[in-house]
């Protein structure tokens, strides 16, 4: 959840807010909302991709509320990933895709899977 305090009075898809109100939003409710998105349950990151889509999208929040940490956390998942991977090819099991939601967005439990990715010899002989 990210929550914010109302400055002043406002309304909001015409609800009423004093000032002072915590108004809170879901990035997984936005993101997974079949209103909003085609396949909302599928992992497609290149929806974001256009300039067109900007959606309900709130990794990091957004604006002046930003996540100071946001840069370094894309930069630490992208070298981590890449070491995992390296040359290799990755599958994951019993994986359900919704958070486990508490103070934080967690994964639910599941199994990676890291095999020695096939030579370009044995990719021919697939075929």
């Amino acid at each position: 959840m990210v929550g914010r305090t109302v400055p002043h009075p406002t309304d909001f898809g015409g609800i009423a807010f004093e000032s002072g109100s915590v108004l809170s939003v879901s990035p997984y409710l936005l993101q997974h909302d079949p209103r909003r998105w085609d396949r909302p349950k599928q992992f497609l990151p290149e929806r974001w991709g256009e300039p067109d889509r900007c959606g309900p999208y709130l990794p990091f929040s957004a604006g002046p509320f930003t996540c100071a940490g946001a840069a370094v956390a894309h930069t630490m998942i992208t070298a981590a990933v890449a070491a995992i991977a390296g040359n290799a090819l990755l599958t994951v099991t019993g994986g359900d895709t919704r958070p486990v939601v508490t103070d934080a967005a967690a994964s639910r439990r599941f199994t990676l899977y890291r095999a020695a990715a096939p030579t370009k010899a044995q990719t021919i002989e697939r075929r």
